[in-house]
Formats: structure tokens, sequence, C-alpha cells
């Protein structure tokens, strides 16, 4: 064993068979080599370009004033006001607590900073978040098996594209943490790997998703910790002649992963020990409750419905929304014969790494069976849909197994560099037709799912310009739930103010201490501007209360100061 392979270092650039005279004479970079480069570009490129049309979809078609409602709407407050409020919470939760954190909202809050307040630009925002975990995945993909395993992550990700699809360009909560989550996987695998400095990154995105939606935890958690044992156990059976050095290197990156956990956790810990019953506290009492509300024929069931979705949208018009469980026993086989396949594959040319990956998947397998048996009421797509990635990276690390196979079988014969060649091209070609296949037809459609004529009709629309002309720019207005069902118009509503530069403040109730940010409350408001949202079709004005709009199924009620 190389003093290199003891370290677990990075894959080589290329895990193929590479040109032995990378510059030529004068010092410039080979042809062969200059075309691998600009190979890997445009297959990066291309798995990419769903979401330069996405954005561009978004910019040009934009968004109606008032747009987003409900959990959207108010999302995009805690993003705008996340550093003036300040917010130390994640979004609500209909169970009467909130995810984790708030790290979310900042990194909104910082997209605002290029994109601006709009809604364009918070549906923006979520999109690059998305961009950014294609990217992550992309380097991660070379950083372990070189351009081969790229080029196969890059395909995989175009026909992922297509089964969430319109999840990646969704700014709820639950779909923007989708994509990341199996950036985790792989950061994890890295650290199993013994690719120490990938435990800060891994800190860093592991928080960012158990925060937004604390549905993945079980996820995240196993392969947090399958990373760092199986890193530590492959450490220290490794025969390191550079032991020191190597020590220093897990030390410090132990010691950045455990500053960026902290600092990106204060928020909620900070909120936890300022209250009387913290929300850390009401998670852990909500899921460490006794009780198994579902069987484990239904946590299989799902399990395979989400880890297959890739492999049967492919073939069957299904995606996470529209899955009427199509294909499922073939695709179920194809996967155990491939993943078999790959298991013996990988062990007889001793590819480690690819085993520790295939582990990796059975054990988070495992893992959504059993929280699936876990989840409180009905099984909602967006509780399970995290398994997905599960199954992409299951696919992955077959293609890896098989890059290895060949490569450790082939690599030394004459031919191989032109079957090599050959697959190259016709990678480049499926790849371009599933970039085609995934680009979206509507970014915005999920955001925009309120336009229906069924929601419409009882939401109306966002009188924008009643609510614009009976308030006051960098004045205060405080909203009042006088409806308890008004809710999902008033954040909407809220919002829009929010845009235009009105301070909002919503009054206090059991209801809206769970939706808004503590910041945001107020016990009263005699002094300031009210605008009540009531049940039509009798709003009840009293006094100086004039109506202000009618909005689907309630009404808009001005209240002027001391009324």
């Amino acid at each position: 064993m190389t003093i290199a392979e003891q370290l677990g270092p990075v894959a080589s650039p290329d895990a193929l068979p590479v040109d032995p005279r990378p510059y030529d004479a004068a010092g410039a970079e080979s042809a062969p080599t200059r075309s691998r480069r600009l190979t890997t570009l445009a297959v990066a490129l291309l798995a990419l370009s769903p979401f330069v049309v996405a954005a561009w979809s978004i910019i040009r078609t934009g968004f109606p004033a008032g747009a987003l409602f409900g959990d959207r709407a108010l999302i995009g407050i805690s993003a705008i006001d996340a550093w003036r409020a300040p917010v130390l919470l994640g979004s609500y939760s209909r169970f009467y607590w909130h995810h984790p954190g708030p790290l979310y909202s900042y990194v909104l809050n910082a997209w605002s900073v290029v994109f601006g307040d709009g809604t364009v630009a918070l549906v923006l925002g979520a999109v690059a978040i998305n961009a950014t975990a294609v990217v992550g995945i992309l380097v991660l993909a070379y950083r372990r098996g070189g351009r081969p395993l790229l080029m196969w992550a890059s395909v995989l990700l175009t026909a992922y594209l297509v089964a969430i699809d319109p999840v990646p360009f969704d700014i709820w909560n639950p779909s923007v943490t989708l994509v990341p989550f199996v950036v985790v996987l792989l950061l994890a695998w890295s650290v199993a790997c013994r690719d120490w400095w990938a435990g800060p990154w891994l800190a860093l995105v592991a928080s960012f998703a158990v925060q937004t939606h604390v549905g993945l935890a079980p996820g995240v958690g196993v392969a947090v910790g399958f990373g760092v044992a199986v890193g530590v156990v492959r450490q220290r059976r490794a025969a390191d002649p550079l032991a020191d050095r190597t020590g220093r290197t897990i030390r410090r990156a132990a010691g950045a992963s455990g500053a960026i956990a902290f600092v990106v956790w204060l928020p909620p810990l900070i909120e936890q020990f300022t209250t009387d019953d913290g929300n850390l506290s009401a998670l852990v009492r909500f899921f460490s409750r006794p009780g198994s509300p579902h069987t484990i024929s239904e946590g299989l069931t799902n399990t395979g419905l989400q880890a297959t979705l890739m492999l049967r949208s492919l073939f069957e018009p299904i995606s996470l929304r529209e899955d009427f469980h199509q294909g499922l026993t073939v695709a179920v086989v194809v996967s155990a014969v491939a993943l078999a396949a790959a298991l013996v594959a990988a062990r007889k040319v001793c590819a480690t790494d690819v085993l520790v990956l295939l582990a990796l998947v059975a054990v988070e397998l495992v893992t959504g069976v059993y929280a699936i048996t876990r989840i409180v009421d009905a099984i909602q797509f967006y509780l399970v849909q995290w398994i997905s990635g599960v199954g992409f990276v299951l696919w992955l690390a077959i293609g890896g197994a098989c890059i290895e196979f060949a490569h450790a079988r082939w690599s030394g014969v004459d031919w191989w560099r032109r079957c090599a060649q050959a697959a190259t091209v016709v990678m480049v070609a499926v790849l371009c037709v599933g970039a085609l296949r995934a680009f979206p037809t509507d970014a915005g459609r999920m955001n925009r799912d309120l336009n229906v004529p069924d929601n419409r009709e009882l939401f109306g629309y966002v009188p924008s310009a009643q609510l614009l002309a009976a308030t006051r720019s960098n004045r205060t207005v405080v909203l009042r739930l006088d409806s308890l069902t008004a809710w999902e118009v008033m954040a909407s509503d809220a919002l829009l103010l929010v845009q235009h530069g009105r301070h909002v403040e919503v009054v206090e109730t059991p209801v809206t201490r769970l939706l808004f940010d503590d910041a945001l409350l107020v016990r009263s408001a005699r002094r300031s501007q009210i605008l009540a949202f009531r049940d039509r079709p009798d709003p009840h004005l009293r006094g100086r209360e004039t109506l202000v709009a009618d909005q689907g199924e309630w009404s808009i009620v001005n209240i002027e100061p001391g009324s």
C-alpha cells in the first residue's frame, strides 16, 4: 500500500487510462488532456442547464403580486426579515412546533442581496440553492471517481430531475432540501473514505437540511454517524507512516466542523434556553412518543416506491406528486439484481470505497423503512421523498462499481481506450437527451399551484392595489386574524406589504404565534392602523371600520388607530 493510499487521497482526476504526456515539450497542455478537460466542463454545464433554463423562465414569466400563499409566503417573510427580526427557528409545523433552525431564511436573505426582495428573487434563491447542490454532487463525484463517475453522475442527475420535477424549483422547505440531501450522503461517503476536509462541509449541509426540514433527521443523522464511524475505523486500521501529519489534519477538520455546527445551531439554542418551553424540547417530546402508527409493510412499500422513483420515471409518466405505483415490482427486481452485481464486481477488484457507498445505501434504506413506520397521520409524499435521494446514490454506486471493475480488468488493453472514447460519446449524447427532458416546462409551477380555478375560488387574488392604497410606505400596519381560516391569505398579503416597504406587525394569538416570527408579534395595536381578516359575506363593520377588499372567502377590513 502506498503512502497516498494510506492517507485516503482524492481520486485520480481521471479513472480511465490517461495520456502519459499531459504537456508537450513547450510546457503547453497536450491535445488529449485539453480535450478531456473540455469534455468534463461540457458535461458539467449540460447537467446544470435545466437550472439555467429554470432561472430564465422565472425571470421572463415573473410572478403576479401576492403569488406566494400560505407556507411559501411565510418563508418569504422570514427570509426578508431574517436579520431584522432576528429569526431563531425554521418554518412552522401543523403539529405545533417549528422545524429546528432558521438557516434557510438566512441563506435566502443572502441571495436577496443579489436578486432583491421580490417574489421572483425568492424563487430564484431556492433555484440557486439546488443548483449549488448539483455543483456539489458533480464535484464530489469527480473527487471520488474522476471523470467517468462525474459523467455517470451527470446522466443520473438529469433522470433524477425529471423524476422530482418541479420540486427543485420550489421555495417550500421540504422541496428545497431534497437535492442537498444527496450532497449530505456523498459528503458522508467522502468522510468515510478519510477525505477529512469534507467534514466541515458535511456539518454545514447536514445542518441546513435538518434545520429546514426535520423529516430529514433520520437520513441525515445516519449518514453523518456512518461517515464518521467508518472513517475512524478505516483510519485506525491503516498503517500510516505519517500519523502525526494525518492526526493534525483530522483535528483541524474536526475543529472546523465543530465551529461551523456551533455557529449555525446557535439561534435555535438561544431560543431553547431563553423560553419557558423551547422548540427543541417540543421536538424531542414529539418524536420520542411511543407507538408505531404504520406497519413494516407500509414502510417497505413506500421505501421501494421512493428508491425506485428515478428508475421508474424513465419508462413511466410518474413523479413525486403523481405516482400510481407503476412498474414497482420490475423496478425493485432490477435494482436488487444491479445492487448484487455491483457488490460482486466491487469485491472482485477490491473497490473498498464503492463497497462503503453501497453499505451506506443499504443502511439508509433500512432507516427509511423504520422512519416511515414512525410517521404520524397519513404518509404524505413530502415526508418520504428524501428516500428518492438514496435511490439516486444507489445507482451512482452501481455505476461506480462498473467503472472500477472495467478499469481494473481492462485498463491495460489496447482496445479499452477506444471503447472508453466511444462510451464517452454515447454518455454525452444520452446526457443531452436527458438534459432536454429535464428542462422545466414551468419552473414556478409549484409556487403558483393556487392558480388552479378551485383554489382561486377559495383564496381569490391578492388585492394589491387596494392594500397599497390603504397603507403607507414606511408606516406600521398591524394585521389581525379575526377568522382562523384566513391565515393563508393573510400571510400572502403580509408578504406583499413587506415587499412594498410597509412595516408589518401581527396581533399575537395562538395561531399567529405558531406561524410568524416572535419579533413580528404584538399584543395590541390601538395606536396603529389595523387590517383585520374576517369571514365573508358579512364582515360586521363597526364604527370607523371600512372594507378594503374581498379576497376569496374572506374580507379585509381597515380599522383606524384608536377605534
